[in-house]
Parts: C-alpha cells; sequence; structure tokens
C-alpha cells in the first residue's frame, strides 16, 4: 500500500489527504513484538511511514461473583 500511494501528505489543517498511517497496539508484557515491528517498518515501507502507537488496551480483571 505504501508503495501505491507514497508518503503521508496533509493539508495545512493536518487532515491527512493521502498516503498510509500504521496502527500498532502495544499489547502488555510485550507480546506485540513492537521492537521487531518498528525495525520491519524502518525497513519495509520506509522511515517516511507514519505510525499510530496506542497502549490502550488493559486485559479486563476476572469476575469475582459472590
Amino acid at each position: 500500500m505504501h508503495r501505491q500511494v507514497g508518503p503521508l501528505v496533509t493539508d495545512e489543517h493536518g487532515v491527512a489527504l493521502r498516503g498510509v498511517v500504521l496502527r500498532h497496539l502495544i499489547m502488555p508484557g510485550g507480546v506485540a513484538g513492537t521492537p521487531e515491528i518498528m525495525q520491519w517498518i524502518a525497513r519495509e515501507p520506509g522511515a517516511d511511514t507514519y505510525v499510530n502507537l496506542t497502549a490502550q488496551y488493559h486485559p479486563a480483571l476476572p469476575c469475582q461473583r459472590k
């Protein structure tokens, strides 16, 4: 996809007009392999690829029933 559309292009308000933004969900305990994913992105699509890192996932605690 990145090769097809090129780097991210935004307007004067910062709204994306074309390009790719990769979203990576950071999982607790490093199970998502974030360092390896970032190395792959830098190597394959390229360093001009925008990445959105999200860390809002938190596993739910088991429900305690009485």
